[in-house]
């Protein structure tokens, strides 16, 4: 280390304000500067989570002269980037000629303020603490342990005729096409923060009900994101380096896409769609306006930042995968640490080991979560009750009832009810409010039960759903979830069959159930409606009798041993 060099921690936040001059000067002077390198970034990032960390960034100076800042704090789950959890790209900042020098000064100061072991993640391959690690002595470069990051999908155009072929891809068109047929489509950029955080609850409320139909969860489910969207607004300019747009459809955001733009690099960052429009592709139109703005601009990268989904696969033509530094404890507890991790990397480089091992976590993760929602007993009883229907003996009895043309409903107006067809965006709100119910399969479902032609029906009480219900044209009735396919009821003729229905919790004993029921015979065009259920789910039967259906079949399985099935199929006195 230089003698010249001098490092202290920062752990006051209004310290980092103070240099800001000095930090501006390291951003610029590093060689693939990032928007997420900004004291900006650090800042935002500060608002929606500084109560919850505490600063120990490291700022190296000769004499006077501030040469290199190391930007951590102590968060929750250990020493990290100050940046993180949001930024796609972290690094050392530093004049590149002295990347060395800082890093050991910095180093040095954090072990002596106790910080003894740090994830330093994201770190792009120009990565300035790569550089840096590399020209440590023996002694800390062997403690500071490289690991795979993400990848960063990124197209490089030489000139902005590069872009067209993208543009011109047969999909993208298609897409183009088939979303204006329904409405003109112009890409608006908010250029001004009142405008722009008009727009922020709806770009949230969409990116919601979009993971949640994708089997995830939104970040945006956390008030720290939307908070930490929020500030950004604040700490950058959306007339220059934010660039907020949305996709509009007629008078419809069918997509968002919030971004920067800095040095000629546009930074793909959080998208969103409409889910009503899923299979018009807009966001595929999102891509497309995109491109072409950065080809009428003057953008030589459109940088998809980190992530390997496939979409980015196919707009972009190189790659800059993220690398992960980790500095480990000193002594044994670090060499028993590394010999974890590396034991961790031999399992993920074998895929069947690699799978089960995931598989594992994952069932202990919903064991975990079942425990939390219902308490271990219950869930140790379940366990023990479903062991016992798979191993030795289970007995499964459906009823399907059926209700006439002429029976009168009830009044919803009576009960404050509104009955309406649903849409995809509804259900993702109800399953936002209620993920325990609604999992990726069961959006998944929906999604495809829509496009088959079935009817989605929803009860709300104001704007709030609480009754779900959905309509199909069958001509038979497989009630498969609750005692298989091998015995069936076939219909007189094709017939409008109830099936799937659910009511909020909040809402049960309420008579929400059998109001909705009793109104759904106009869908059915005259024709009888008929539905099934479990023959345990005594509230469900009381509620569909009082909608005025009634019993016209039994059907039921027995199966010994998980091998020998037995069916039958009995008319209401049989």
């Amino acid at each position: 280390m230089s003698a010249a060099l001098q490092a202290r921690i920062v752990a006051e936040f209004g310290e980092l304000e103070a240099l800001a001059g000095d930090w501006a000067r390291l951003v610029a002077s590093h060689p693939r500067s990032q928007v997420f390198h900004e004291l900006a970034w650090q800042r935002a990032t500060w608002a929606a989570y500084g109560d919850q960390r505490r600063l120990c960034t490291a700022v190296v100076s000769a004499g006077t002269n501030v040469v290199g800042i190391l930007p951590l704090a102590r968060l929750p789950e250990g020493v990290r980037f100050a940046a993180v959890p949001h930024a796609d790209y972290c690094d050392l900042l530093c004049e590149p000629e002295r990347a060395g020098d800082v890093l050991l000064a910095a180093l040095v100061a954090l072990h002596r303020h106790g910080v003894r072991r740090v994830l330093f993640q994201h770190l792009p391959p120009d990565s300035l603490l790569l550089r840096a690690r590399d020209q440590l002595p023996q002694r800390w470069r062997r403690r500071l342990l490289v690991q795979a990051g993400d990848p960063c999908p990124t197209f490089l155009a030489a000139k902005p005729a590069d872009f067209q072929p993208i543009v011109d891809k047969q999909s993208l068109r298609r897409h183009e096409r088939g979303l204006q047929r329904l409405g003109p489509v112009v890409m608006l950029r908010h250029r001004d923060r009142a405008s722009a955080e008009r727009e922020l609850p709806q770009f949230f409320a969409q990116h919601k009900a979009r993971r949640v139909c994708a089997g995830d969860q939104s970040l945006f489910l956390q008030q720290r994101s939307q908070r930490f969207y929020a500030a950004l607004l604040h700490s950058f300019d959306p007339a220059t380096q934010l660039h907020f747009v949305q996709l509009r459809c007629g008078d419809t955001a069918v997509a968002y896409h919030f971004g920067f733009l800095r040095d000629a690099r546009f930074t793909w960052y959080k998208p969103t769609i409409h889910v009503d429009y899923w299979d018009e592709g807009p966001g595929e139109v999102m891509i497309k306006r995109l491109m072409e703005e950065a080809r009428d601009t003057g953008v030589v990268e459109f940088d998809f930042a980190r992530g390997d989904e496939a979409f980015k696969r196919r707009f972009s033509n190189h790659d800059r995968p993220n690398r992960h530094l980790l500095l480990l404890a000193p002594g044994l507890r670090g060499a028993i640490e590394s010999a974890i991790l590396l034991l961790a990397a031999a399992v993920r480089r074998r895929p069947r080991l690699h799978a089960l091992a995931r598989r594992g976590r994952d069932a202990l993760q919903q064991l975990t979560a079942a425990c939390r929602r219902h308490g271990p007993l219950r869930v140790v009883l379940r366990l023990l009750h479903s062991a016992a229907r798979a191993a030795v003996y289970a007995r499964d009895e459906a009823i399907v009832f059926h209700r006439q043309a002429r029976t009168a409903p009830q009044l919803l107006a009576e009960r404050g009810l509104r009955l309406a067809a649903g849409r995809l965006s509804e259900l993702a709100g109800c399953a936002v409010r209620y993920p325990e119910h609604f999992d990726g399969r069961r959006m998944q479902q929906a999604r495809r039960r829509l496009k088959d032609g079935d009817q989605l029906q929803l009860a709300f009480v104001g704007d709030e759903v609480v009754h779900v219900a959905w309509l199909g044209q069958r001509q038979e009735i497989v009630a498969s979830s609750e005692v298989g396919t091998q015995v069936t009821v076939p219909l007189p003729a094709t017939a409008t069959v109830v099936y799937d229905c659910w009511t909020p919790p909040p809402h049960r004993g309420q008579g929400v159930y059998p109001a909705v029921l009793s109104n759904l015979q106009p869908l059915a065009a005259g024709q009888e409606l008929w539905i099934y259920c479990h023959a345990r789910n005594v509230s469900s039967a009381r509620g569909i009798q009082k909608a005025g259906f009634v019993l016209a079949e039994r059907l039921g399985r027995v199966v010994w041993f998980g091998r020998f099935r037995s069916s039958w199929r009995r008319r209401p006195g049989a």
